[in-house]
């Protein structure tokens, strides 16, 4: 149940269901960010890797529980295992079938942080074989030897595009400077003073695209 006065659970739901297409149905996000086209629902540029642009695991687990989170890696999974080392029969044993549920519970569980945008490109990544060839046994070990790699590409991804938000923003402040400044320069006189011009500029920026811009 999320908590109308928890800011933090509203921001996860409002984003959870903006990912699930507007339908508030974990068969809806799972539908949406499916191996087959969730490619195309990560795909934004460097914005994916942008935070709060996308919903995190942990998010999803918070409105929908704990189990939807790794139900969504595990579908990821198995495709992955099952077009690289194509070992998966269409009907994979009870025992098959448990592994790659284990597996998908400890990545789910040291992802928490990823957004789904990211565990998408991991896996694109994975089936490409960018982190080597994928055996007939996938071990827990390998994995993680994986998402480590993925981890630190995905944190320089995340600083490339948060630089290029912050040049991009500091330019439309300074836009919005020179448009505020022949009315507080005849405001202000004698009192002009370039930091509160500066703060005014903000506060434009962050009415016209609500948020702050990126410091």
């Amino acid at each position: 149940m999320i908590r109308t006065d928890n800011p933090e659970q509203c921001r996860a739901a409002a984003l959870v269901l903006a990912a699930s297409g507007g339908v508030h149905d974990p068969k809806a996000l799972l539908t949406v960010y499916n191996p087959d086209t969730g490619a195309a629902a990560a795909r934004a540029g460097l914005e994916m890797y942008i935070p709060g642009k996308r919903p995190t695991l942990a998010q999803v687990e918070t409105v929908y529980g704990r189990g939807t989170a790794a139900d969504l890696v595990q579908l990821h999974l198995t495709a992955a295992i099952r077009r690289n080392a194509q070992v998966l029969p269409d009907t994979p044993t009870e025992r098959q079938k448990a592994d790659i549920r284990a597996l998908a519970e400890s990545m789910a569980e040291a992802c928490r942080h990823w957004m789904l945008s990211e565990i998408v490109v991991f896996f694109e990544k994975l089936t490409n074989g960018d982190y080597g060839e994928l055996t007939r046994t996938l071990t827990r070990q390998q994995l993680f030897t994986r998402l480590r790699a993925f981890d630190a590409h995905r944190l320089e991804m995340r600083h490339r595009a948060l630089q290029k938000m912050k040049e991009a923003d500091t330019a439309a402040v300074e836009a919005i400077m020179r448009e505020l400044y022949p009315a507080y320069a005849e405001e202000a006189g004698a009192g002009y003073d370039l930091a509160e011009l500066r703060r005014r500029a903000w506060a434009v920026f962050a009415e016209r695209n609500g948020r702050a811009p990126v410091q």
